[in-house]
């Protein structure tokens, strides 16, 4: 295990943990968020929206975009989540929430297919790493959402002027903005952390491929003839001598 190693896969931890984070959030926040404009009765709405495009958007990466740089891609990715998150922080109704939340979801999706893509281009071994991440990310996005909103609702207990749907907003609002600086961080690590081997080392040839399998099967051939020679000498010499002592 050297150090590019290491790197590259605190590099896709980070990808893995930063592009469902949010989709967590989303999905912790969701009985709040409908509650917060009284459209308590519509709170399904939000996890069906989170998953909305995901079909599609893989779809559109795997069939369309093969030819688009990398680069662009998560930056790209990393800029939907901002957007997202912004989206729910500042909506004024329910519907942007919801329009919000798919694009939070098709970002999630997004990343994942992407990020799927990119990792046929390392070793095996660091797909353990996003896998990694994305669970990560389960717990981590809902003991944010937990944390940020204790704090909101201590810090605003006391204040009689604050009704409890004001500060259900606020609770949201606080939860999605302090989160919209972990996309900047995505697209750091994909920039700045992970690192693909500038000289690769060429892929192992099979052992039956080319010239060099018909060589070696020619060596063996011959390995194989002298020894079933020495065999029947050996048969003959003894043949020679019961003969002999008879």
């Amino acid at each position: 295990m050297n150090y590019r190693f290491i790197r590259n896969w605190i590099g896709f931890f980070i990808l893995g943990t930063i592009n469902n984070l949010s989709y967590v959030i989303v999905n912790s926040s969701a009985l709040v968020l409908a509650a917060s404009f009284g459209k308590s009765n519509l709170v399904a709405v939000i996890p069906w929206a989170n998953v909305a495009f995901n079909l599609f958007i893989k779809g559109i990466n795997t069939f369309l975009l093969v030819n688009v740089s990398f680069h662009l891609r998560f930056t790209v990715n990393g800029l939907l989540m901002i957007l997202g998150l912004l989206g729910i922080s500042f909506a004024p109704n329910f519907y942007l929430v919801i329009a919000s939340i798919l694009i939070i979801g098709l970002s999630s999706g997004f990343g994942e297919s992407i990020a799927l893509e990119y990792l046929q281009k390392f070793e095996s071994r660091l797909v353990n790493a996003w896998a990694s991440g994305t669970g990560f990310a389960g717990v981590l996005g809902a003991s944010l959402y937990i944390l940020f909103t204790c704090v909101v609702y201590e810090a605003t207990l006391n204040d009689i002027s604050i009704d409890t749907t004001q500060r259900q907003k606020h609770m949201n609002q606080i939860a999605f903005w302090s989160s919209t600086p972990l996309p900047i961080v995505y697209i750091i690590a994909y920039f700045l952390i992970i690192k693909r081997d500038s000289n690769p080392e060429p892929e192992s040839q099979p052992i039956l491929s080319g010239s060099s399998s018909g060589q070696s099967l020619s060596e063996n051939d011959s390995i194989v003839r002298l020894y079933d020679a020495d065999v029947r000498e050996s048969n003959i010499q003894q043949e020679h001598l019961l003969v002999k002592k008879t």
